[in-house]
């Protein structure tokens, strides 16, 4: 992904997403953090609605019902996966890391 997103040059965001999601998954092969590899990969939920949002953009079917289904999921499951779980996960990622570490 970090490839094809510098020669489709999608930007430098795209760029450090897919490197920071390359680095994560590599990471989450170590024995200890696979149990947590398993809670971080639900961040990706939204995916697919956004994926979704930006085809219908592209087709020019932004005054659909689909579209405004498309948004409002994709906010909803964004803000309450990233922040309603992910931040308490995230917490807890780092105390057990730092636990680990000092044993």
């Amino acid at each position: 992904d970090v490839v094809y997103c510098a020669c489709a040059q999608q930007g430098l965001p795209f760029v450090f997403h897919a490197a920071a999601a390359l680095f994560i998954y590599a990471h989450a092969l170590q024995p200890f953090q696979q149990r947590w590899a398993c809670f971080f990969i639900c961040w990706e939920i939204s995916t697919p609605l956004l994926n979704l949002r930006a085809q219908l953009i592209a087709c020019g079917l932004t005054h659909t019902r689909t579209f405004a289904i498309a948004n409002v999921g994709f906010a909803i499951m964004f803000l309450l996966i990233r922040w309603v779980f992910g931040i308490p996960l995230s917490i807890a990622w780092w105390a057990d890391s730092v636990r680990t570490l000092r044993e």
